[in-house]
């Protein structure tokens, strides 16, 4: 546990300080779009589309803006031969793997929570946060999915340059589509129609599976793979 808590520390501190400037474009696009989301006239004609857009926007947002220092932290780790330094002094690889992910997901999440209260408080609506089901979306089920996919994320840049090109092509490129597809909410009227309750358990089971799926992952890599850096 010591190890872990370690490595969350030093990267942590790292993922702040190399990185100030991305930390403050990261809160001012995350307040620009939650206080342009409040602004929405579909909110108040459809009351189902709050949770859509709490949980569509939440996940690229959390995911696009940990791309960047999820790259650092793993990618370049490898590179530099940091795997094979750490792994030498016994830490499990799934420590390493754990431990830098959070470091990376803490900051972005504390910006996010910030961004979206700041965009409440300045248009005074504080309907979602007072409606049970969608403040636990908004605060912790939604996130939870996109925390899901960062640590997924975080083993591919780990293992593969050719991986790291991929993966990143393609989640810009599903969110984008993911992120204007928003505007077209009539086309997700059977999502709507369920019940906050349901739909946050869905999210839950969604984040539950790739977590166990990422687990299994990473306790089944090939370490020589990472030390060696072959592709």
């Amino acid at each position: 546990m010591r190890e872990l808590i370690a490595i969350i520390k030093k990267d942590f501190k790292e993922s702040i300080l190399l990185n100030p400037i991305q930390i403050i474009i990261v809160f001012a696009v995350m307040l620009f779009l939650f206080y342009m989301m409040m602004d929405l006239k579909q909110l108040a004609a459809f009351p189902g589309i709050k949770k859509l857009l709490l949980t569509f926007e939440t996940i690229p947002l959390i995911i696009l803006m940990s791309l960047n220092t999820l790259m650092e932290m793993f990618y370049k780790e490898r590179i530099r031969r940091g795997f094979e330094a750490i792994m030498a002094t016994g830490t499990s690889l799934e420590k390493i793997w754990i431990g830098k992910t959070l470091a990376v997901i803490l900051p972005i999440y504390v910006v996010y929570l910030i961004s979206l209260l700041l965009s409440l408080a300045i248009k005074s609506s504080w309907g979602i946060l007072k409606n049970p089901g969608l403040a636990v979306e908004a605060l912790i089920t939604a996130p939870l999915v996109a925390f899901a996919l960062i640590f997924l994320i975080g083993i591919t840049f780990m293992i593969s340059e050719k991986g790291r090109a991929v993966i990143t092509g393609l989640f810009y490129t599903f969110f984008a589509i993911l992120f204007f597809g928003n505007f077209l909410m009539k086309k997700l009227l059977f999502l709507m129609k369920i019940s906050v309750l349901w739909f946050n358990i869905t999210l839950l089971s969604l984040a539950v599976i790739l977590f166990v799926f990422a687990l299994l992952w990473i306790k089944n890599l090939d370490r020589e793979k990472i030390i060696l850096i072959s592709e």
